[in-house]
């Protein structure tokens, strides 16, 4: 399609020089039909950079753009930036939409979980329970006053006006949502949005759109490869079973109840095959043994969906339902997933888990990529390029690493040996030795410092050395931190900027990306270890997977999941142009050619073992 791009939606003064080429590479990418890979650091105003080409071509083209993202900060950012493209040319409609569930106004909705809430949904519709679809439809038709919301909604629409004003008028915000998406030119989103099958499929008809007619825009794109693969994973438990079993009992399914009792059963017997360890792999046969061949399977699989449904008419939640769902996918195919038994520690006791777990990302996200008119991957820590390529199954892919905007002068970045989290040579000694390079560091640092160790539990061994050296007011993390909790311990942190406070988090935790601590809050961030993940019979199944697709299973399924989160906690110190900071790998094996490969170009890490008098020298400049 020949296009020239007038950038007149640009909603700022003007346009950067880092930003201008990725913005040049957005519009290549939407005329020629083919997808952009985009190593975008922070500060390149990547958003903006990425609306606005997308939008022009949009609207010339008829098309729609699918701005998605997992995290509700983006949604604003992403609305925010075209609400200003908005008021610079009045002619398109954006939407800011979220999940079902979230959008609803039924006091149960927040007690059930998705799928749970799917059924609810569909029942109360079905029975005329629903006050607030009753008030949106009458007759298959919308109401006056449902249309009346929907003309009165314009701009940039973000979800809560309209939860706001359905809530005022007594209409269901979700589908007050979706009648404004069919005019909407843009749609702020969550990747499920698109890439969960069953969801896609229902949200695309009622927004009469298509893939092939969509330039989507993934944000925070090194997410994707796992959400993908929790898209197509599912799991039981023996606590679920035993709940289903008593729900079969409550409502007279006493045939079923039989079935779930012998399920139960089953893994019971399967568990005791564990014997010392942890987890064992499953076949689809050790759960098709209890049932007489797959045709009986899914009559079982019927039944437990329509017991489900009746179940979930009169309590809103259901296990059977759950259950229902879960045999489902286990007839599944074998090539790209693993099915697994473990056991787990609840709160009072063990239990037995069954799953069937997704290795695959590029199941679930290869044809909607590729399909698309265009695809648009962006992301701060998108290295390197070709692994998400492969990962997701990307075809027609050119592949960009921009260099950081933020001046170099403006950042230390340090590799300090010396010490190391490796599982081997954990002990009192390393802990105390990473206990001191972390206190010398914060001690010196005029400020706040944030320290990010690969798990709470080496996080708390480390620290019952580092609060007797460290001079200052030390902050830790909680596991599973709630929102305002969060929010309160960001705003203590804050405070401390002057006289600076330690925080000390987990690689994986609430803090280790998605935060924006600009200016003077956030001084130096340490990253002590590589937080990588526990070898499972997951993870070897993710390498052997890898290994004999890509002859790169130890890099796609081991070490570069766990370099990118520590580049998202590095990301935490360097947030705007004017902030200065050091950002310090602790680990020896940093130092290693497969570790230290992995670093963007233009990082260009200083590896040091005087690092107190480095980091002395770059605060002095810096001040000076």
């Amino acid at each position: 399609m020949p296009w020239t791009m007038a950038l007149s939606l640009f909603p700022f003064p003007a346009v950067r020089s880092s930003q201008k080429e990725l913005i040049e590479a957005v519009r290549k990418a939407v005329q020629e039909e083919s997808c952009l890979i985009a190593h975008a650091p922070t500060g390149l105003g990547k958003t903006a950079a990425a609306l606005v080409p997308a939008v022009e071509f949009a609207l010339e083209n008829n098309l729609k753009v699918f701005f998605l993202t997992s995290r509700q900060t983006q949604h604003r950012l992403a609305i925010a930036t075209l609400q200003a493209m908005h008021e610079i040319s009045p002619t398109f409609i954006a939407l800011d939409m979220i999940g079902k569930q979230t959008m609803c106004l039924q006091e149960a909705s927040t007690r059930l979980q998705s799928g749970e809430f799917s059924e609810y949904c569909a029942q109360v519709k079905k029975d005329n329970l629903c006050d607030f679809y009753g008030g949106t439809f009458k007759k298959g038709a919308l109401t006056k006053e449902a249309t009346a919301t929907i003309d009165s909604l314009k701009g940039a629409v973000a979800s809560e006006s309209i939860v706001h004003e359905s809530e005022k008028c007594k209409h269901c915000p979700y589908e007050i949502a979706l009648q404004v998406g069919k005019k909407a030119r843009v749609i702020v989103a969550d990747y499920y949005h698109l890439f969960h099958p069953s969801i896609r499929d229902a949200f695309l008809a009622k927004i009469n759109a298509s893939i092939e007619e969509s330039i989507i825009i993934i944000d925070e794109a090194h997410n994707l490869p796992d959400r993908m693969r929790n898209v197509l994973t599912d799991m039981t438990s023996s606590i679920s079973l035993s709940f289903a079993i008593k729900e079969a009992e409550k409502f007279g399914f006493d045939e079923l109840r039989e079935r779930i009792e012998s399920f139960l059963s089953c893994i019971e017997r399967l568990s005791k095959n564990l014997e010392n360890r942890e987890e064992m792999l499953l076949s689809k046969e050790d759960i098709l043994s209890i049932f007489e061949g797959e045709d009986d399977l899914y009559r079982v699989i019927g039944e437990l969906d329509e017991a489900g449904s009746l179940i979930v008419e009169k309590q809103q939640k259901s296990h059977v339902l759950r259950l229902s769902h879960f045999l489902s996918l286990w007839l599944g195919p074998d090539k790209g997933f693993v099915r697994i038994l473990s056991i787990k520690q609840g709160k009072r006791q063990p239990y037995i888990q069954v799953s069937y777990r997704c290795l695959d990302p590029s199941l679930a996200a290869g044809d909607v990529i590729n399909n698309a008119h265009a695809a648009i991957l962006i992301s701060g820590t998108l290295v390197p390029t070709d692994m998400y390529r492969d990962l997701l199954g990307i075809k027609n892919a050119r592949e960009r690493e921009f260099p950081n905007p933020f001046p170099k002068t403006n950042r230390l970045n340090l590799i300090i040996p010396g010490a190391t989290t490796k599982f081997s040579q954990r002990n009192d000694e390393q802990f105390k030795r990473l206990a001191a390079i972390s206190a010398y560091i914060a001690n010196e640092v005029p400020g706040n410092t944030a320290i990010f160790f690969p798990s709470y539990d080496i996080r708390d061994k480390v620290n019952w050395y580092f609060e007797k050296i460290c001079k200052k007011t030390t902050m830790l993390e909680i596991p599973n931190m709630q929102k305002e909790e969060k929010a309160e311990l960001i705003d203590r942190f804050s405070s401390y900027a002057k006289v600076g406070a330690v925080l000390l988090a987990a690689s994986s935790g609430s803090f280790g990306e998605g935060i924006d601590l600009p200016g003077d809050l956030l001084k130096a961030v340490v990253i002590i270890g590589l937080p990588l993940q526990r070898p499972t019979l997951e993870v070897q199944a993710l390498i052997n997977y890898f290994d004999e697709k890509y002859e790169r299973g130890w890099e796609y399924g081991y070490v570069l999941p766990a370099i990118t989160k520590t580049l998202q906690n590095a990301g935490r110190c360097i947030r705007s142009e004017t902030d200065k900071g050091i950002i310090a790998f602790v680990d020896e094996r940093y130092l290693w050619p497969r570790y230290k490969a992995c670093f963007p170009e233009d990082m260009e890490p200083v590896v040091s073992r005087d690092f107190v008098e480095e980091i002395r020298t770059f605060f002095s400049i810096s001040t000076s």
